[in-house]
């Protein structure tokens, strides 16, 4: 019963620290559809599974009001918000160090989506290594995407976006 009350209070249902309720979480953030590129890309968790996912995100580092939302699916690292930001800014770390380091993704849940959403076109045909492989990214498209991210993000763009539209290397 400890790690339910533990669990349901990652999801947002902490009232003194101003943390969204489930249902806010549901009208406002997710679903999202997945995005995939060459051997990584970002899979949202569905809100059924939400709870769920919070497993194992824990520790001195951690802080409560990270909530995960999504894995980036090459490493399999948490991509997450922190509720106690109005922006919900979003940042992911790297699993199975011992400690959480987080690394910036967007200054808000509105830029991560529209960064996404900007990605998207350029994902096609390229949504595994093969296809990527067979239709690496022109260096217009490249530019394209550095110039349009950094226009979304600021400057500099957050590194996470550079490993996440790496090149394919056999």
């Amino acid at each position: 019963q400890f790690i339910q009350a533990e669990l349901a209070s990652r999801v947002g249902l902490i009232p003194e620290l101003g943390l969204m309720d489930t249902s806010s979480l549901a009208k406002n953030l997710l679903p999202q559809p997945d995005l995939s590129f060459g051997i990584g890309g970002i899979a949202f968790f569905s809100l059924s599974a939400l709870t769920e996912e919070q497993i194992g995100y824990e520790g001195p580092d951690w802080n409560q009001s990270w909530l995960v939302l999504a894995r980036e699916t090459a490493c399999g690292d948490p991509i997450f918000i922190d509720q106690s930001q109005t922006s919900f800014s979003v940042y992911t770390a790297t699993h199975g160090m011992g400690y959480w380091e987080t690394t910036p993704v967007a200054d808000s849940w509105h830029q991560f989506l529209a960064a996404l959403e900007f990605v998207r076109p350029y994902t096609r045909r390229r949504e595994h290594p093969v296809g990527l492989e067979e239709n690496p990214l022109t260096a217009e498209e490249q530019l394209a995407l550095k110039v349009g991210l950094s226009n979304i993000l600021g400057s500099p763009v957050p590194t996470f976006w550079d490993s996440l539209l790496a090149p394919y290397e056999p």
